[in-house]
This record gives structure tokens, C-alpha cells and sequence, in this order.
């Protein structure tokens, strides 16, 4: 029984410095971006597991990491090796194995100007939405133009996560019942591309409530948190203005819609910024915003109809709606004639009724 239970122990101290080093990170897409880093970094030591790495001499892996340093300096550009030296930093800290990392991020290359930091133009939305046919990607790409959210974040939205709001939008919840949860929007072309996709699901007998996921795979089951990243780096190779450098395009396949929402609403002399960054979930652009600044979901969208026309792709749609906007200001402009007409007739007999009274 005693053998046992040490078998036990050894098999839970065989994990332990991998255990720490996950305990570490929060989000699943650092996780595995993290332990792909760190299997790379194992890979180079020669060492057989993580466990006998820890237990090396500091001065003997400090020697390691800097070679392994010199090899990805010849790979990779600065951000690639910040991305892998911080996940071999966090597992020897998790570890409580102190090292020199002031001394390795000292031995860093220097910034390039960085690749794929141009916005898609409507154009490129427009092409990408023209060459596919799948309904389920024209309104993949549809809520991405038209609500800025990340690619990472698609997986969960489900159905509950919609709310009306009126000119045809509705009100996006995105990480709903999370410390990042915020709201966006998604543009009436937007809705549109739903029904019809929701529509295709319902014929093939699928029941839609309130719990279904905006998206399924062909399969039926749930996107995988990388499927949206990957289906847009095959549909922007339609783009063929999408210049490469190196390994890198100057548009990234999906940040480069949210880029273009972010541009769209900063762009406009009328904009509030600060909600902007709301409704992008930027949550640390303005220190202390999410502890104080807390804009209700009306104030949100009277920012998003700003820019609403500039975010659709449908020339039709962006015109109906611009006409829409000025039948309602004409409206207005005849409501507030009509009631100074009121005002000046209700002064006019007022004036009347005192210079009556003054003859008398």
C-alpha cells in the first residue's frame, strides 16, 4: 500500500512544473500558444521533460535559453520572439527558477515597422463577400465588418447573445458573463445574412433557439476557437491587392476587417472616442474606463448610427438608409416649423388679448 501511494506521488511530481506553468494563463489561445512556445524551446534543450529541466543549474539554462535566443534571432522577427521568450520566462517564474531575463530581453532584435497594419477597404469586403457562396461565411464576414469584433471571440456568440435595437441593427453581448464582456453592433445587412443562414439550418432540421451558436461547422458542431482565423486566411487570398512581405501580408486576413471598423468610427469629426473603444472592447486604451465609465446600450448605438452608412458594404442598403436619415431630419425640421408656427400664433394672441385689455 505504502509503494502505492508513492507511485501516486511521483506520477502527480512528474506534472507539477507543467501544472504551474498553466495555472499561469488565463485564456485558452495563450495556452496553447504558450505550450507550442515552450515544446519548441524542450525540443532545442535536448532535455527529456520539463521536470528535468527545471532541475538543471539556473547558470546551465540561462546558457540554453541565450542559444536558443541567437537561433530565433535568425528565424523570427521581435514580436514572434517576444511571444516565445514570454512563455519560457512564465514557466521558469511558475517554477521559482530565478534567471537573468532583463539580461536575455537586452540580447532582443530591434523593432521592424510592423507588417499587416493596413485596414481592408469596403472594397475588400465587398470582393470577399462577391466571391463566396457559402451563406455561412458571407455572414461570418458580414458580423465582422460590421461589428469589429475579434475572430477569437465568433466561437461562443450564440443566438441569446443578439438583442433588437431598431433601424434593423442589433445589439451584440460578446465574452457575455465574462470580466471582458462588452457590446457592439452588427448593421442591418448584417441581420439579413443571419435570417437567410438560419434559414439553411432550419431546412436541413435544425431547431434554432435562443442557446444555438450563430455559427456550425459543416459537421453541425461548434467552431473550434481558431476556425474563424483560418477560414479568413483562405478567403483573403481572393484579395489580390494584398501585398507580401516576407511571411506577412500588409492586410491580416481577419484583424484587418476590425481594423477597418475601428478607422470607419475615429474617422468621423462627430465621434465620441471613448465609446468607440467601448464597443471595439479595448479595456485598457483609458485607465480606470471600465471601473467608472459605464455608457448604457442606447448611448452605444446613437454612436454606432454615426457611422452606420460608412460600415455597410450594399450600395443599396447604404442608400436606403441615408435616405431614411433624411426623411426623418425633414421630418423634424417640418415638426419644429409646425410647432414655432404654434408659438408664434399662441404670441400673437397673447399680444392681442393684452392690447384688448389695455383699451378697455
Amino acid at each position: 500500500m505504502a509503494k502505492y501511494n508513492l507511485k501516486k506521488s511521483n506520477e502527480v511530481k512528474n506534472q507539477r512544473s507543467i501544472l504551474l506553468f498553466e495555472s499561469g494563463i488565463k485564456a485558452k489561445a495563450t495556452l496553447k500558444a504558450y505550450t507550442n512556445s515552450l515544446d519548441q524551446f524542450l525540443k532545442f534543450s535536448k532535455v527529456s521533460d520539463y521536470d528535468s529541466l527545471i532541475n538543471l543549474e539556473p547558470k546551465q539554462i540561462q546558457i540554453i535559453i541565450e542559444d536558443f535566443l541567437m537561433v530565433c534571432k535568425r528565424k523570427y522577427r521581435y514580436g514572434s520572439i517576444d511571444n516565445i521568450f514570454s512563455a519560457i520566462q512564465l514557466f521558469f517564474t511558475m517554477n521559482d527558477v530565478m534567471l537573468n531575463f532583463k539580461k536575455i530581453r537586452k540580447m532582443f532584435p530591434e523593432r521592424e515597422k510592423p507588417y499587416g497594419d493596413k485596414p481592408y477597404t469596403t472594397e475588400d469586403v465587398k470582393l470577399l463577400l462577391d466571391q463566396t457562396k457559402t451563406l455561412k461565411f458571407k455572414a461570418l464576414i458580414y458580423l465582422l465588418s460590421s461589428s469589429g469584433v475579434r475572430a477569437g471571440s465568433v466561437h461562443e456568440l450564440q443566438v441569446k447573445d443578439l438583442k433588437d435595437m431598431g433601424h434593423g441593427c442589433k445589439a451584440l453581448t460578446v465574452y457575455p458573463n465574462t470580466i471582458a464582456e462588452y457590446h457592439t453592433f452588427i448593421s442591418p445587412e448584417c441581420v439579413k445574412s443571419f435570417d437567410v443562414y438560419f434559414e439553411q439550418r432550419k431546412k436541413k432540421g435544425e431547431k434554432i433557439t435562443e442557446n444555438s451558436y450563430l455559427f456550425l461547422t459543416d459537421r453541425d458542431t461548434k467552431f473550434c476557437p481558431e476556425y474563424v482565423s483560418i477560414t479568413m486566411c483562405r478567403l483573403a487570398l481572393k484579395l489580390h491587392d494584398r501585398k507580401k512581405t516576407g511571411l506577412r501580408y500588409d492586410k491580416m486576413a481577419s484583424h484587418g476587417i476590425r481594423k477597418r471598423w475601428d478607422t470607419i468610427l475615429k474617422m468621423r469629426h462627430d465621434v465620441n472616442i471613448n465609446l468607440v473603444e467601448k464597443m471595439i472592447g479595448h479595456s485598457r486604451t483609458i485607465p480606470l474606463d471600465n471601473v467608472y465609465f459605464k455608457p448604457t446600450l442606447e448611448q452605444l448605438f446613437s454612436e454606432y448610427l454615426k457611422a452606420l452608412p460608412d460600415l455597410m458594404i450594399d450600395e443599396t442598403l447604404k442608400l436606403k438608409d441615408e435616405l431614411e436619415k433624411k426623411d426623418n431630419e425633414i421630418e423634424m425640421l417640418k415638426r419644429n416649423q409646425d410647432e414655432r408656427i404654434l408659438l408664434l400664433e399662441a404670441q400673437h394672441k397673447e399680444i392681442a388679448e393684452h392690447i384688448k385689455n389695455l383699451k378697455s
